[in-house]
């Protein structure tokens, strides 16, 4: 199963504070992405105090193999900024089987459960979607 997110635009810096969570199938698809003064350590792990302050995107379509229907498990994103780079941490949950992922080639990857990000750098809602876009 794929799944897909569009990031439509980066905000201003945010104040810490809760994090806010955006849940895609209820439109909430205009993300305030926190900016964040230390940058969270890459480990794998989500439990840095940057991620503390991430917004926190949930609730995707999928667009394979059925476009615009919830996806079979649930994908938990979180998004912050630092002056020099974006971060994504991503928890997807496989509850209807093992999760497949090998080693591929980077252009042989549909076969497995990934996850994909577009980015719309230009804030134009048109350049980040593949064809088959269904967000």
């Amino acid at each position: 199963m794929i799944r897909r997110l569009v990031l439509l635009a980066l905000a201003a810096p945010v104040a810490a504070q809760q994090p806010a969570i955006f849940h895609g199938r209820s439109g909430q698809t205009n993300v305030r992405i926190p900016k964040v003064v230390a940058e969270p350590a890459i480990d794998g792990r989500l439990d840095d105090p940057a991620w503390s302050q991430a917004a926190i995107l949930t609730g995707f379509l999928q667009y394979s193999p059925v476009g615009r229907q919830p996806a079979d498990d649930s994908t938990e994103v979180r998004v912050i900024y630092a002056d020099h780079a974006i971060y994504f941490g991503i928890r997807a949950f496989e509850t209807h089987g093992p999760v497949v992922a090998t080693l591929a080639d980077r252009d042989r990857i549909s076969s497995k459960d990934h996850v994909e990000l577009y980015l719309d750098t230009f804030n134009d809602r048109r350049r980040s979607e593949p064809p088959t876009a269904s967000w």
